[in-house]
Formats: C-alpha cells, sequence, structure tokens
C-alpha cells in the first residue's frame, strides 16, 4: 500500500488492545500476537478480531437511569407564556436545587424573596439573570421538581418513563 502508514494491532483475548506505526516483527516477545491492520478505518483499541477480520466493537444503547442523568445534567428549557425574558434553560444540579429550595422556604414562610426584593435576578444555566415574581419563580421552583422528580425516580429505577425536558410556566 503505496502512500499509507503501515499499522498493527496488538491482539489480547480477541480485541485490539493496542496500535502502533512501527513494524513489531522482532520486537516483542513471540508469544505476543501483532496484525497488521494498515487502511482499517477507525480502527481502535477495544476492537473485536477473530482470526481474519476486525470488526468495531457493537455499541450498547444507553439505559433509562443513563438517559435520565444525561438529561437531568442538560438542566430543564423553561418557558413563559407570560413573560418571555424568562425563557431559558436553567440547571438543575445539586447546588441549583439547594439555591431553588432556600429561595422557596423564604417564600413558603411569608417572607418573599431575600434581602426584601421585590423581584429576584436568577441565573439560567449560562448564568445569565432573568428577573422573577414571587409568582414566577414559585411556578419555576415546581417545574424544576418536577423534572428532577421524573429523572430520579428513572435514575433510582422506579419508572422508564423519561420526564420531558422542557415546561412552561405563566
Amino acid at each position: 500500500m503505496s502512500g499509507t502508514a503501515r499499522q498493527w494491532a496488538h491482539i489480547v483475548n480477541a480485541s485490539v488492545y493496542e496500535l502502533t506505526s512501527t513494524d513489531p516483527s522482532g520486537r516483542f516477545y513471540p508469544t505476543l500476537t501483532w496484525v497488521e491492520c494498515t487502511g482499517i478505518a477507525g480502527i481502535a483499541p477495544g476492537w473485536l478480531y477473530n482470526g481474519s477480520t476486525f470488526t468495531a466493537p457493537a455499541t450498547t444503547p444507553p439505559t433509562p437511569p443513563q438517559l435520565a442523568a444525561a438529561l437531568l445534567a442538560g438542566g430543564l428549557a423553561v418557558t413563559s407564556t407570560g413573560t418571555p425574558a424568562l425563557d431559558a434553560t436553567y440547571a438543575t444540579s445539586p447546588a441549583a436545587q439547594a439555591a431553588i429550595g432556600a429561595i422557596m422556604t423564604g417564600i413558603n414562610a411569608g417572607k418573599g424573596f431575600p434581602d426584601g426584593l421585590t423581584s429576584l435576578p436568577y441565573p439560567d444555566a449560562s448564568g445569565a439573570a432573568h428577573s422573577f415574581s414571587v409568582a414566577q419563580f414559585t411556578a419555576f421552583a415546581q417545574a424544576i421538581e418536577n423534572f428532577v422528580y421524573g429523572c430520579s425516580i428513572v435514575i433510582n429505577g422506579f419508572s422508564t418513563t423519561l420526564p420531558a425536558a422542557n415546561a412552561t410556566i405563566p
């Protein structure tokens, strides 16, 4: 194969363990198995070798708990029917959940927002602040709670139905 760099695969237990572009002949213990794999696109450690053919390993689709964890890590896209300036994707990390819960504790205790604010600047997942009223924040917090709960019951194996990654608030 002129113009193509030669490549060899070290085979261990019927799979590619490592690759080299240096001819392994005479360089390693004779019991090691090296097979030339020049020109096989995408070959990498983990590929399978049956004695004559290289194949990519089968991909395993993610499980519902893995999908739910990824969904949770991506945050919740919120759309406000009354205040489009609130439209954004908001973080649902443990820190975000704690912050939202702390603010809701004050609201539920009748104290309103921290520091007596009448509107609360709360950051979306990118860090941009959005100004919420108490009613809007309460609806927002409920949407986050529902989303986090929906993800957590899938993560914990109680359901396989993923929640929607978007919610609408007033």
